[in-house]
């Protein structure tokens, strides 16, 4: 493989094929030379994009750590779910809302979250057991 027709530059490009995450990493090219030697090394990262991004809402049943002020039927509840499937470098995910001001809370405190690596990629699950006051009719349902 050659890129140009400079003698003195023609062969400084790699053609790499068939990329995946596994070629992400470190790599070096050395110059050797009767004068000299010389060195350099740059870090290559082979980005994925998502294969999945959903969002999930299902009810959900009341957890055995909540606490004593939602007992009884003034609740039900609603598990939020995040998936990212198949993606690289690790991504971000967490599960956020608007609030009525405007401004947007972080759900991350009564959040769970998973992260597995699997085929070269990364694969998260953020969820979150929330409860919805029956009392409050513009929050029983979130249509």
């Amino acid at each position: 493989f050659s890129i140009g027709t400079d003698p003195y530059t023609v062969y400084r490009a790699l053609n790499l094929h068939s990329l995946d995450t596994s070629l992400s990493g470190l790599y070096s090219c050395r110059v050797s030379s009767n004068l000299e030697d010389s060195y350099a090394s740059k870090q290559m990262i082979i980005y994925i994009e998502p294969e999945i991004i959903r969002f999930e809402v299902n009810e959900a049943t009341r957890p055995k750590n909540a606490g004593h002020q939602f007992k009884g039927d003034s609740y039900r509840w609603v598990n939020l779910t995040c998936l990212v499937s198949g993606s690289y470098p690790q991504p971000y995910a967490a599960i956020k809302r608007t609030t009525e001001w405007g401004t947007i809370q972080d759900l991350s405190r009564w959040s769970s979250k998973v992260v597995s690596w699997f085929n070269n990629s990364y694969h998260i699950k953020v969820s979150a057991i929330l409860p919805i006051s029956n009392k409050d009719r513009r929050l029983a349902s979130p249509y």
